[in-house]
């Protein structure tokens, strides 16, 4: 009697599967053709857990960035609740996780690629950055409150933090060489200097 996978088991054949043809073919490069071969699947499968090859593509941005999330809440969640500590460790700690898997970071800039022609991966991208405002903001008003940091934009703040974190993950794509957490620390401890209270 043959044994058949879980519905989560198949989902997840699909995600790897997708993940590696988008990172090694590119998203526009690869069919779905090419993800039901990685699979070992159907299509039918397929269209039963997603309707189109773009939301396989939203869907592993989605998860990647709640992953992200996790780590965030875990660190803010810590001993060391001051918001400037949890910046710095937090993002460390992304960075590892994005270096760990670099078909990841090719995933999301394939994104960003769809997303600045697409109006809907664009509304969906905008979403992911919205979710990070409402988690992050909070904790840096409350840093504000405190007295930890002085009274300045927090939106204004975390989204120059999310351009760098951003832009490190660009340059080294390129740069290999580049240690972008040393970078991270440095660069983020010499702008949070100037908040400090």
């Amino acid at each position: 009697m043959a044994v058949h996978a879980s519905e989560e088991t198949r989902r997840a054949q699909l995600l790897d599967a997708a993940k590696r043809c988008f990172a090694a073919r590119g998203y526009h490069e690869t069919k779905v053709d090419d993800i039901v071969r990685e699979a070992g699947l159907s299509k039918g499968a397929l269209y039963w857990y997603f309707k189109s090859k773009e939301e396989l593509l939203d869907t592993l941005c989605h998860e990647f960035s709640e992953e992200l999330k996790g780590i965030f809440l875990q660190a803010h969640q810590g001993e060391n609740t001051d918001p400037v500590h949890v910046m710095v460790e937090v993002c460390t700690a992304m960075f590892d996780r994005i270096l760990a898997d670099p078909d990841r970071r090719l995933i999301w800039m394939e994104h960003w690629s769809l997303a600045m022609r697409n109006p809907q991966t664009r509304a969906r991208q905008a979403a992911l950055y919205q979710g990070w405002i409402a988690l992050a903001v909070p904790m840096i008003e409350c840093g504000i409150t405190e007295g930890r940091i002085k009274p300045i934009n927090p939106q204004h703040l975390l989204l120059s933090l999310m351009a760098q974190f951003d832009g490190l993950m660009v340059i080294q794509a390129f740069c290999p060489e580049l240690d972008v957490r040393d970078i991270w620390r440095s660069s983020i401890q010499m702008l949070l200097a100037g908040i400090r209270a």
